[in-house]
């Protein structure tokens, strides 16, 4: 039982290394960025964390996908890519952007949610010092198309400021805010 039972999770591992592979190299292609190894783990649902950790080691050293290769954020996400269609020096300026992504959602949901207050997109460069204006901006502009975060909203207010906030938090804001909705035009 105990050898069958190995060989079921030997399979496993081996087929989200496949799926694995297939979704990194459809996001370098398609999507022109790297794959979060979180978006990763959604694919291994009957693996265990270390059996995710080794099939995504297997794969960057593997020869049938010598393609794979794999970059870690500063905040130690790892990321993989295919560099048949994404440079490593680009899927690692896109893995700098993601997290930047990932720090300025997470800072606008506390914004709104526990001090019930506006974030000025201006004040969230100083989460990423080591990217340049232009990711910056696409860096927030993403944060409103993104389907994983919903719940974000900008404005920009008629003097041009723009502004992120929770729809969790935005009627607090609002009322505490001393303006009128119509004072605002939303994104």
């Amino acid at each position: 039982m105990e050898t069958e039972d190995r060989a079921k999770r030997l399979a496993w591992v081996e087929e989200f290394q496949t799926q694995a592979a297939v979704k990194i190299r459809e996001d370098s292609k398609n999507l022109g960025k790297p794959t979060r190894i979180t978006s990763l783990a959604a694919l291994a649902r009957y693996l265990k964390p270390q059996e995710i950790q080794t099939g995504l080691t297997e794969i960057v050293g593997n020869k049938e996908y010598r393609d794979i290769k794999s970059v870690v954020a500063k905040s130690g996400t790892a990321y993989f890519f295919s560099e048949t269609f994404l440079p490593e020096d680009r899927a690692k300026r896109l893995a700098g952007i993601d997290e930047f992504h990932l720090k300025a959602v997470e800072k606008v949901r506390g914004d709104s949610k526990y001090q019930a207050k506006l974030t000025k997109a201006d004040s969230l460069a100083t989460l990423a010092p080591e990217l340049t204006p232009e990711e910056i901006q696409a860096g927030l502009a993403e944060i409103t198309k993104d389907a994983q975060c919903p719940d974000i909203k900008s404005i920009i207010t008629r003097s041009g400021a723009a502004y992120f906030f929770g729809s969790l938090g935005v009627a607090v804001i609002l009322d505490i805010s001393g303006h009128a909705p119509c004072d605002f035009a939303a994104k």
